[in-house]
């Protein structure tokens, strides 16, 4: 698949990889139908700043988004949105510590507003479906560079858990 580009934001083209293991200091959702995982997302990244803050982690790394099919619910998500931190970094609820598995993905970058995901992730979906890849139903984001919502110099990277 090719890559998407205007002078506002710029989607790259897909490759295949596996990222490793990472400890996150993280907080997580309730399972939530995929088409509300949005409205969670906000109160889920101020929730994982302030965890931060109270465990004092000021190391530099991207916002690390995770959502996956819930155990035990069927259409239902868990979403995950923590920083990389150190094994045994002490926290308090609801934050915690957690090890993300190896995840084999297909991935891109955008770079650009937030109102290009979609359109990156249709992308992604775009490319797997052309390389004959089976998405597991795990798919992870990276927050690179963030500077706003409306942003063009925001980076994000994208991974599909693929088989």
């Amino acid at each position: 698949m090719g890559l998407a580009y205007t002078e506002d934001y710029s989607i790259g083209g897909m490759r295949v990889l596996t990222l490793p293991e990472c400890t996150l200091l993280c907080v997580r959702s309730e399972p939530t139908p995929f088409a509300e995982l949005g409205t969670v997302f906000e109160p889920l990244i101020k929730a994982a700043l302030d965890a931060q803050e109270a465990a004092r982690l000021h190391v530099p790394g991207p916002l690390i988004v995770r959502y996956y099919p819930a155990e035990q619910h069927n259409d239902l998500y868990t979403m995950e949105v923590g920083f990389q931190a150190a094994v045994g970094t002490l926290t308090k609820e609801p934050a915690r510590i957690l090890t993300t598995p190896l995840l084999r993905c297909a991935a891109l970058l955008l770079w650009g507003s937030l109102a290009h995901m979609l359109e990156a992730y249709d992308a992604l979906h775009g490319a797997v479906d052309e390389a004959g890849l089976e998405p597991t139903g795990e798919c992870r984001e990276m927050h690179y560079w963030f500077e706003g919502d409306d942003s063009p110099r925001n980076l994000f990277g994208l991974y599909m858990g693929v088989k």
